[in-house]
């Protein structure tokens, strides 16, 4: 992660707007959005909303491949679940690329935008957990059967690493808190060899309720599921324990 803070591209709206026009003939109204390690723009367009992401120029090529052919695959074979949808390029590609003014290469893709209110910012009824507990249940019904050597990485939020936090503990500061995750950690340890018996598969692994989006007119229904940036080849029942 920290390679990836020096990569961070930083392209300004105007410039991101001409890479819009060069790769995907579109032009609109681009607005920034939040992004840990990539950069992202919602556009407006007369043909309608997309997210444009310029990718960390640190992200390994077999990442990204992983998450288009992933995106690819949903569109095949689940065009219906609520999840961003590939955009080809001019050229029919589905990702794109450039060189940022300091001559670092970056990649780029454009998905369509996916309506809804973070599950966070609710109140998270139990009838949309259910709901929830069912588009995940679509998701990686959706993927069965597909696999990319990009799954197979060593991810620190692959639940089966959850044990490597104990060497991390002393960043925490306060006692009470360093207490509760021992509690934890003592608890996963005791379980942590099972986990390679269970079926597994490539799963979205990270549908936190940020990534979960809510239908803006009933609260109680998942109406999207976005960022499969964390995806992988993992235990399935780690889709709900996440």
């Amino acid at each position: 992660m920290n390679d990836m803070l020096k990569t961070t591209p930083d392209f300004s709206i105007d410039a991101a707007a001409a890479l819009l026009a060069e790769h995907y003939g579109l032009s609109g109204t681009l607005s920034p959005l939040a992004s840990e390690r990539d950069q992202n723009f919602k556009v407006e367009t007369t043909e309608g909303t997309f997210i444009l992401k310029i990718i960390n120029a640190a992200e390994p090529e077999v990442e990204s491949d992983f998450q288009t052919a992933l995106l690819a695959h949903l569109g095949t074979h689940a065009g219906d679940l609520p999840v961003p949808h590939i955009r080809p390029t001019l050229s029919g590609g589905s990702l794109a690329s450039t060189t940022s003014p300091h001559g670092v290469q970056h990649r780029i893709r454009l998905v369509s935008w996916v309506e809804g209110r973070p599950l966070a910012e609710t109140e998270r009824s139990d009838a949309a957990l259910q709901s929830l507990g069912r588009m995940l249940g679509r998701f990686d019904a959706a993927l069965k059967g597909f696999m990319h050597r990009g799954a197979l990485r060593d991810l620190d939020w692959d639940i089966r690493h959850a044990g490597r936090s104990a060497a991390r503990l002393q960043h925490v500061a306060a006692a009470e808190d360093r207490a509760l995750i021992e509690r934890f950690l003592r608890r996963f340890t005791a379980i942590a060899s099972r986990l390679a018996t269970l079926r597994a598969a490539v799963i979205h692994n990270d549908a936190n309720d940020w990534n979960v989006l809510v239908d803006a007119a009933d609260a109680d229904r998942i109406s999207g599921l976005i960022d499969f940036g964390d995806a992988l080849h993992a235990p399935v029942i780690a889709e709900v324990a996440i």
